[in-house]
């Protein structure tokens, strides 16, 4: 089945607020690996601990002791920076939606997925979707946990197209059928 379409801004707004809930819960998840962050500090803290009794007790290296949290500093700061670098990044994609403006050709066949979008062709085999969420509006079809192929239901021709689409995906990754409020659940 073919079909072409072109996203609009509440698509967008939409996978945006999907993918920070989903984004989220997987934080929250982390934390349970609590303890184990606390183990992995110890050592730290004793190196640490023996770099103040060095600096303490030797005169003759304290120049070169100082050395040691100037690059540790140097490299928080470049780890920071560049944290902050793609973030900003991602704040201006998401405020951009200039690629939501393009036509979206999608062919869908049992065996993969194609999307032929600005010039630029994509090809994902069924297999590749890790996650599927679904709201009244579109599909959201996700490759990672924040990337995803968002396809809009006004795209599908009829209802049965849609179920076909569905059939495919559903079908190829076993996956489950949550819906959008499982997500922001």
């Amino acid at each position: 089945m073919r079909f072409t379409f072109e996203l609009e801004a509440r698509h967008i707004r939409a996978f945006n607020d999907i993918a920070i809930r989903r984004l989220r819960a997987r934080t929250k998840e982390t934390w349970k690996l609590f303890p184990a962050f606390v183990v992995a500090w110890i050592p730290f803290g004793y190196a640490v601990g023996t770099y103040i009794s060095l600096y303490k007790g030797n005169q003759n290296i304290r120049s070169d002791l100082l050395l040691i949290p100037f690059l540790l500093g140097m490299t928080a700061a470049t780890v920071w920076l560049a944290g902050k670098y793609k973030a900003r990044l991602r704040a201006a994609a998401a405020r951009d939606c200039s690629f939501s403006r393009v036509d979206h050709s999608v062919l869908a066949e049992p065996e993969y997925l194609e999307i032929v979008s600005g010039g630029v062709r994509s090809c994902y085999e069924w297999s590749r979707f890790i996650e599927v969420l679904e709201d009244v509006e579109a599909l959201y079809l996700f490759l990672d946990s924040a990337e995803a192929v968002v396809i809009p239901k006004s795209a599908f021709a009829d209802l049965a197209d849609l179920e076909q689409f569905n059939a495919w995906l559903r079908g190829s990754n076993k996956l489950l059928q949550p819906t959008c409020e499982d997500a922001r659940g």
